[in-house]
C-alpha cells in the first residue's frame, strides 16, 4: 500500500512521519490491502482539526483523528482487477491532540501515533466502534498488528 503524507501545521514531523509508515506498511499486508492501493495521510494544528471536525461531524473541538473513506473495501476488492491503483481514502491526524491522549493515558507518545494511524486506516476499511462487538473487534486486530510490530505502549 502507497501512503502519502503531508504536513499542515507547524514543525518537521520526521519522527511522526516515519512511524505511521512504519505502522501501515505492515498493517496493509496483515489486513491482505492489494499493494497497489493508496492512502493520503495530513497531519493538521489543533485549529484545523477543529475546524474539521465541527464541518464534518458537528463537534466543535478537536480530535486525534478522521478518516474519510473515497471508496467502500467491498468495491475497492471488485475494482483491482481492472485498475492499476485505487484510492481508499484521507486520513487526518492531530499531532498535538494525540500527544495531550498519550499524556492524559500514560502512553508512549509512538505508541499513541502508530495507534491512531492504525485506528484511522481500519475505519477506511468500515471497521467500527459503535457497538461493542465492533469495538472488541477493533481493538482485537489493532492489538494484533501493534504486537507483531512491536510497539510499545
Amino acid at each position: 500500500m502507497k501512503v502519502e503524507i503531508s504536513t499542515l501545521a507547524a514543525g518537521q514531523p520526521d519522527k511522526e512521519k516515519h512511524l505511521i509508515k512504519a505502522v501501515l506498511k505492515p498493517a496493509s499486508r496483515y489486513l491482505k490491502i492489494p499493494p497497489r492501493t493508496e492512502i493520503s495521510v495530513v497531519l493538521l494544528s489543533a485549529s484545523r482539526m477543529q475546524k474539521l471536525n465541527r464541518a464534518y461531524r458537528q463537534k466543535n473541538h478537536p480530535t486525534t483523528t478522521l478518516s474519510f473513506c473515497f471508496r467502500s473495501p467491498f468495491s475497492i476488492k471488485k475494482a483491482f482487477g481492472a485498475q492499476k491503483k485505487d484510492f481508499l481514502g484521507e486520513i487526518f491526524l492531530c499531532l498535538p491532540e494525540i500527544r495531550k491522549f498519550a499524556h492524559k493515558n500514560n502512553l508512549a507518545y509512538s505508541w499513541s501515533v502508530k495507534y491512531h494511524a492504525l485506528h484511522s486506516l481500519l475505519h477506511l476499511l468500515d471497521y467500527s466502534h459503535s457497538r461493542k462487538s465492533e469495538r472488541e473487534k477493533m481493538e482485537t486486530v489493532s492489538q494484533k498488528i501493534l504486537k507483531k510490530e512491536n510497539a510499545v505502549k
